[in-house]
């Protein structure tokens, strides 16, 4: 595993300072509090970096406040936005270009909030991939096209939370605990583990000599029997189908 220390000397190189505005100038973006523009702070360019870069070596650097703005929603409220100054979206640019290559390695596949390359559009279209690939019913049942540009987070949930059945929740908590089950098979390696945990749980009979790789025996009965529901509640596991669909805007 690859050790970082300090960085802040990689944050406030000069190349690093001038890459981040320029990714800030591709952005635009409107002015902070101190009302100067991209245009503005470009005008003077070299000296605003020099300073930026010296501020940061010192460590006397201090954000400004951000400019407080509401967006129209589509149901008339207003979603509060805050814009900071131009300076201050260098600096977040120029970490954000020393650390992310860093930590963006690690993240999980399924991750796709603010991440390079990815957006809600993905993240919409990888859950209706996971929902044909595994016959689950359709959660959501609209044109999501339509309101890519416009997408809410709170809004989407919402709709969710009218459209999700207790089916669809019960068949994806079946297959969770299948390819758990699954997992556990494989951790036992042979037969001898698994009548072990059947003795565990109470088995009564013969016990089969099931092949632990073999995918189709992770939904027989014998496994069942050895890994029940109430085995993964006592190992924590979290229960989709206890979730109340009239709360579960409450989560976000």
């Amino acid at each position: 595993m690859r050790k970082y220390y300090s960085l802040i000397d990689k944050v406030y190189a000069l190349k690093n300072l001038y890459a981040s505005f320029a990714n800030v100038k591709r952005n635009q973006g409107a002015a902070g509090v101190d009302h100067q523009s991209i245009a503005d702070f470009e005008t003077n360019l070299v000296e605003n970096i020099n300073q930026l870069h010296e501020e940061l070596r010192t460590k006397t650097f201090q954000p400004s406040p951000v400019r407080r703005v509401e967006i129209p929603r589509p149901d008339g409220r207003k979603r509060p936005l805050g814009i900071p100054n131009v300076r201050d979206r260098v600096v977040q640019q120029a970490i954000l270009n020393v650390i992310q290559p860093i930590f963006e390695p690690d993240f999980h596949p399924s991750s796709y909030g603010y991440r390079p390359g990815r957006s809600c559009q993905h993240a919409v279209a990888k859950a209706q991939q996971f929902l044909v690939r595994y016959d689950l019913p359709w959660a959501v049942d609209m044109d999501l096209s339509k309101c890519f540009d416009t997408l809410d987070h709170e809004l989407i949930l919402q709709s969710l939370n009218r459209k999700i059945s207790d089916g669809t929740l019960l068949k994806l908590m079946q297959w969770v605990r299948r390819r758990l089950r699954m997992k556990k098979m494989r951790e036992w390696k042979s037969w001898k583990a698994f009548h072990k945990q059947l003795h565990r749980q109470g088995f009564k009979g013969d016990c089969p000599k099931l092949s632990m790789t073999r995918w189709r025996n992770s939904n027989c009965f014998h496994i069942d029997f050895a890994l029940p529901n109430k085995w993964f509640a006592e190992m924590k596991l979290f229960d989709l189908t206890s979730i109340k669909t009239g709360v579960l805007f409450n989560y976000v």
